[in-house]
């Protein structure tokens, strides 16, 4: 590791924090980014062909977008996980410390005089013993900090890396940069072809002289023409919410019951003679029927949990035994418990001779 005094550059507005492969503790990251910041050695630029051991602070406002740092011409990474350790401090003094919980439900949200430092470990997707790890620090209601830091570190000697080949057309892949992509998606909302939106692309990432990295271009006009197609496909699923929401007014409350938005799309189909079923063959004293939630199954881009139930009075010819009726089922997006306490009460609402359930 090189005098901490001594400014070294990979390149312009690319100074080094280390160079070498220091062992760097979760106290001695959130020094380098929160209570102890050397801004003579922060770069503006993102280093983008680094194929040593070093170690890097970023700022990312200077970037032309935030996750632009986490691309470069190398190729891809495979992440590997992650770890944390929550801080606490009393004006610049770190008065406690706490393990980051890998569990989200064990987890406890940061008070306002705790910062969370988070490493992310990745490996490269061509040379196994060569790794990064990625740092971000994060506040109250998980607000990130400016100041990244990533360190690049070989498991052995120092060699060059080349990208991964993309398995179908065995090209070298780089992933493309979010500013170059976030300019792609604009573009394709305008009344302009794949090529006149590669040509301008092309000509804001530099051009072939100006250019400062193949991850800052498109990757063929195929990108474009792909994005598009996902663009579609997005209002299309927006085109969709937008029937149900008019079907549920013209329909009332017949059977589309709790349609709610936030904080995602939900809805229960449940008809009232359905659920006159159910309460006489599964909540009466003498009732033998159970009503089953089946697996959540996704359809697209949502999810689905189905429920059955017994009814007595119609009975299977082949089995002799109560048929199987669908009862009423969930439509929603994600997909935790938080969507079942939800079904349950939905269903209550239309008829509370269901809580005998």
């Amino acid at each position: 590791m090189q005098n901490p005094k001594e400014i070294l550059f990979y390149a312009p507005e690319c100074p080094y924090l280390f160079k070498g492969r220091p062992e760097l503790s979760f106290q001695e990251r959130f020094e380098v980014l929160v209570n102890n910041v050397n801004h003579s050695k922060v770069c503006t630029k993102h280093p983008l062909r680094v194929q040593e051991n070093a170690v890097f602070v970023i700022q990312r406002s200077a970037l032309k977008h935030r996750d632009d740092w986490l691309v470069t011409d190398l190729g891809s990474f495979d992440n590997k996980g992650q770890s944390g350790r929550v801080f606490k401090v009393e004006g610049q003094e770190v008065i406690s410390t706490r393990q980051w919980l890998r569990r989200v439900e064990e987890r406890s949200r940061l008070e306002d005089d705790e910062y969370l430092v988070l490493s992310t470990y990745w490996r490269h997707a061509k040379y196994k013993d060569f790794s990064r790890i990625t740092t971000v620090v994060l506040q109250k209601h998980n607000k990130e900090l400016d100041l990244v830091l990533v360190q690049y570190y070989f498991q052995r000697d120092e060699h060059h890396i080349s990208p991964k080949k993309h398995p179908r057309s065995q090209r070298p892949f780089i992933p493309t940069a979010s500013s170059t992509r976030n300019s792609i998606v604009e573009k394709v909302k305008k009344a302009m072809g794949p090529s006149t939106i590669y040509d301008q692309v092309y000509q804001e990432s530099g051009g072939m002289m100006g250019a400062e990295a193949v991850a800052h271009t498109q990757r063929h006009i195929s990108q474009i023409k792909n994005v598009r197609i996902k663009l579609r496909r997005k209002c299309n699923d927006d085109d969709e919410f937008s029937s149900l929401l008019t079907f549920t007014k013209e329909k009332g409350q017949s059977c589309l019951r709790g349609l709610q938005w936030t904080p995602a799309p939900r809805i229960v189909y449940a008809e009232d003679w359905q659920m006159g079923e159910i309460v006489q063959n599964c909540c009466q004293v003498n009732s033998t029927s159970v009503l089953s939630i089946d697996t959540t199954f996704n359809v697209g881009k949502f999810y689905v949990t189905s429920t059955t139930y017994q009814n007595r009075n119609l009975i299977n010819q082949r089995t002799g035994k109560c048929s199987n009726l669908p009862g009423p089922p969930l439509f929603h997006v994600p997909q935790d418990e938080s969507q079942f306490f939800y079904f349950s009460y939905t269903v209550l609402e239309v008829n509370y001779e269901f809580e005998k359930v």
